[in-house]
């Protein structure tokens, strides 16, 4: 995704922004509108679902992409390969015996030796604060397709064509990412923040990966539309 965070980085260097070019916490106004970037697109995603409305859904997820690659952008990290070591640990969820395992509430229960790699965080964050970090040389298909392989490894329910979620799921996601916004709003540092807009980005990739939507072709023409306001 560092391919798609250039792109909305000079979107944003077109405006005249001054962009950090190391990961730098953003103030809280700052963070405030990013959040509302997001939840102002997580709101038309819902309406559009209650309205069935399949390509209304998709806009609207693809401007809450947008949204969240551009807090990466506002707060100065790359997300490849923090992308990367969010999937790696959700993999790292799957037991020996090659499934992922619930509880009686039906929450996924790790394996016993789980963590969060936060030293795998800090490590990525050093080399884009000294300036050796080596841009991920994957765009976002081949990101949404390592998302379709943990599906299919974790045995979750995917699909192979475009196919609308219900306003119930919807609802699911914007409670979900209510609380995460929330959790992203009180970070302390740019290791939190990296983490915690990683699950964000994680959890908009798993709902295109339920609408069996490949998001590339959606962000770069909603990419070209935002330049084009710019020029």
């Amino acid at each position: 995704m560092d391919i798609e965070y250039e792109k909305i980085k000079e979107i944003r260097g077109n405006n005249q922004e001054e962009l950090s070019e190391v990961p730098k916490m953003v103030d809280t106004l700052q963070m405030q509108e990013i959040i509302r970037n997001i939840n102002g697109n997580i709101n038309d995603f819902k309406i559009a679902a209650a309205n069935k409305d399949l390509d209304s859904s998709i806009n609207a997820l693809t401007k809450v992409l947008y949204s969240i690659l551009d807090g990466f952008v506002q707060e100065g990290i790359y997300p490849g390969s923090i992308f990367d070591i969010v999937l790696l640990y959700k993999f790292d969820r799957i037991w020996m015996d090659g499934k992922i395992h619930y509880n009686e509430f039906h929450e996924i229960v790790p394996p016993r030796n789980w963590s969060i790699p936060y030293n795998d965080f800090r490590k990525e964050l050093s080399l884009m604060e000294s300036g050796n970090y080596q841009m991920s040389e994957n765009d976002l298909e081949k990101d949404y397709e390592k998302v379709v392989e943990l599906y299919i490894q974790s045995g979750f329910p995917y699909r192979n064509e475009l196919s609308l979620i219900d306003e119930k799921e919807a609802n699911k996601l914007s409670y979900r990412l209510y609380y995460m916004l929330e959790s992203y709003l009180n970070s302390d540092d740019s290791l939190e923040v990296a983490q915690r807009l990683g699950e964000i980005l994680y959890t908009v990739m798993c709902t295109f990966v339920e609408m069996g939507c490949n998001p590339k072709e959606y962000l770069d023409s909603y990419i070209e539309e935002r330049k084009g306001k710019t020029r």
